[in-house]
Formats: structure tokens, sequence, C-alpha cells
């Protein structure tokens, strides 16, 4: 048995300018790994995969509201059967009362690779779920930003698998009630090294850090 030791560092700041914390402890029987954490109002959502290290491989998520002294009240996990994964990478407010998970898929099931969206209120019920596929079978990567819509827009490296194991990337661009807007691959990188690293809108405008081409020093360099 592994236990995850997450040290949150939550400082509540009061009218006095006093700070609260605690340390939060997470355990199963496999691997934890946590992921992406974020505050709403006053409590505080963490991501998690799971991971079984015998078979080498993520496999589920779980998601956890704790309040700000650490007191779980409430918890929602996302396991897909088989040589299969479901891995909440990033949680994203959409206001006061619902918030958006985005998760990259594998499934024995299916010959390409999804990413899953998950609209929840704060009690952490599912308002709906949708996949959206790509056209390779792994998905390695996954950023996210919003823009000043309030769309969300998905960045996420890709990859064949064997025997070519070429790499590429997609973005998509999805409103906060999961209504495909756009979608754009980009296959002119190098396919032995391309993938995401960082998203973000500056002015108007979507910033992706990747390697992978050649304008930069090869195999090591980023671009926009």
């Amino acid at each position: 048995m592994k236990i995850l030791h997450l040290l949150t560092l939550l400082l509540v700041f009061k009218v006095a300018s006093s700070q609260t914390a605690f340390i939060k402890q997470y355990t199963t029987n496999k691997a934890e790994m946590p992921i992406n954490i974020v505050q709403m109002n006053n409590f505080y959502l963490t991501a998690l995969c799971i991971s079984d290290e015998m078979l080498g491989y993520t496999e589920s998520s779980w998601l956890i509201k704790t309040n700000n002294t650490g007191a779980t009240e409430a918890e929602f996990s996302y396991e897909i059967p088989g040589n299969s994964f479901y891995n909440i990478t990033t949680i994203v407010p959409v206001n006061d009362s619902e918030f958006i998970t985005i998760a990259r898929i594998k499934s024995d099931e299916l010959p390409f690779g999804q990413i899953g969206v998950i609209k929840f209120d704060t009690s952490l019920n599912v308002i709906w779920e949708k996949e959206f596929a790509v056209n390779q079978p792994s998905i390695s990567n996954v950023f996210v930003t919003q823009n000043t819509f309030g769309n969300i827009v998905i960045g996420a490296g890709l990859n064949t698998e064997a025997p070519q194991w070429a790499w590429s990337l997609v973005f998509m661009e999805i409103t906060s009630e999961g209504d495909s807007i756009q979608s754009r691959y980009h296959t002119d990188g190098n396919p032995n090294h391309t993938n995401i690293y960082s998203l973000m809108e500056i002015n108007g405008q979507y910033k992706a850090f990747v390697n992978g081409y050649a304008s930069y020093v090869p195999y090591q360099g980023f671009s926009e």
C-alpha cells in the first residue's frame, strides 16, 4: 500500500492576517499521484490519478472536495475496466456553483483516444458528461485555458503508438456547456518529439509552448 501525503499550504487570510494550514492524507491500495488542485469559494478540489504500479499505467481518477480545514466533504471516482484509463488532468471552475474537469481517455474498446469533459456541481454531482475523439490512439500531455468568452480551449499531444510512435498536436475549443466550436490538428512538428507543455491566452491570442519545431534547437526548443 502506498500512502500519499499531500501537503497543502492553504493560507486563509483573515482580518487579523492570521493563517491556517493543514496536511491531508489520502490512501488507497495502489499508487496515488496528485494532478490538480483548485480553490472554489471556501473549499478545495483535488484531482488524483490512481495507478497500478505492477501494470505500469494510471487507470482511474479520484476527485475529492475538502473544506478549508481539510475535512473531506465529497468524493467522486471514475474508472474504466480493462487495460484502459481515465485521467483527470485539469479542473476548470465556470461559476460559483459549477466546474468542469478535463481528462484523457484510453479504452480497449475504442481505436482512438478521447478527451473527456464532465461538468459537476459543487456537491460533485455530474451535470453532464461528454467525450471528444481524437485521431490517434494515445493522448499525452493535456493543457487547458479559458478565453474571454468563457469557452474552454484544450491542447494535447497525440501519439500513434507502435510501430511508428509518431507525435502530433490537437487543439479544440468547447463552450462551458460542452458544445464543440472548433478543432485543429498540427502534424508539422518533429514526429519524434512534438508535445505540448503550456497553453494560455494573451491579448486575444493563444500561446502554446511546445517542442519539436525546427525554428528552435532540435529536440530542446520551445515554440509558440
